[in-house]
């Protein structure tokens, strides 16, 4: 019995003995899993290092972005170009109204330039050459891009006149023509020229009252602002005083009357330049002069 007791007791050694040697055998291996494992942890830095590399490409990015303005800055200078270019054009004339008709029938006395930007009016004026020669006046309008030219006497009959506007004319801005312009007519038949009919006080009549007005009567009726604006008084020492103008007669009656008396004893002139016009276009065909004596005290 005891024999059989031993022999169970080594049989439990034996199985206990190949348990602790079963043991022992696991412990290297989990030792290599965990050298195996210890370089798959190493990798991690690895890892850390391939994301840090990305940094560059980010940065790569972010300098391809910062392009953009470079971009914007050329493109900016380019479209402010574009625009003098565009406003350089040179000043030219759009149209012309003459005088005439296409049958040279007389339509009116002024001629109209018009310009298709505003114009320098001294170098514009200078710039105007009429032949043959006509005295004339210059106005402008519509913002300097229509030139007016007033003629002081009577286009001539059955003559061909030319009005030029040479290169040198200029733009507000100060841009030249280039090239010249010009135009040409020749009046055929006009209406009749308007005609002083009748004075009062009458050309040397002495002895006037010093509060008496004068009148003119034509022969048709006036442009009653250009025949007003053709009058010269002698002498004038009353008009910075003041006068009243009137018309009556279908303004074929001009009532001139100053604010203060005239001066006695002292002789007055009247002259009714050639520019004086009627309602028609027409100019007169010369200078009326009339004169008379205020009585003295």
């Amino acid at each position: 019995m005891f024999i059989t007791r031993l022999s169970q007791l080594l049989s439990g050694s034996g199985l206990i003995l190949l348990l602790l040697t079963s043991c022992q055998s696991i412990r290297p291996s989990a030792s290599t899993q965990s050298l195996t494992t210890s370089p798959t942890q190493s990798e991690v830095p690895s890892t850390t290092l391939t994301s840090s590399s990305t940094s560059p490409i980010i940065s790569t990015l972010s300098q391809t972005t910062a392009v953009a303005p470079t971009t914007t800055s050329v493109l900016s200078p380019t479209t402010s170009v574009v625009s003098p270019t565009t406003s350089a054009a040179p000043p030219s004339v759009v149209s012309v109204n003459l005088p005439v008709d296409q049958a040279g029938n007389w339509i009116g006395s002024d001629i109209s330039i018009n310009f298709s930007v505003s114009m320098d009016e001294d170098t514009t004026a200078r710039a105007l050459a009429l032949s043959p020669i006509l005295n004339y006046e210059v106005l402008w309008k519509n913002h300097d891009t229509t030139m007016i030219i007033e003629p002081l006497a009577n286009w001539a009959i059955h003559t061909a006149y030319t009005v030029k506007i040479m290169a040198q004319a200029k733009s507000s801005n100060g841009l030249i023509m280039r090239q010249d312009y010009s135009a040409s007519f020749t009046v055929s038949a006009r209406p009749e020229s308007p005609k002083v009919m009748k004075t009062g006080p009458a050309d040397g009549t002495v002895d006037v009252l010093p509060e008496s007005v004068f009148q003119i009567t034509f022969s048709k009726p006036m442009n009653t602002q250009a025949t007003e604006d053709s009058l010269r008084i002698i002498p004038d020492t009353d008009l910075p005083r003041g006068f009243t103008i009137l018309w009556d007669n279908n303004n074929q009656r001009l009532t001139f009357e100053f604010w203060a008396n005239m001066m006695p004893g002292d002789e007055y002139t009247i002259t009714v330049t050639q520019a004086a016009m009627s309602a028609d276009g027409v100019c007169m065909d010369a200078d009326y002069t009339f004169s008379f004596w205020v009585m003295s005290c």
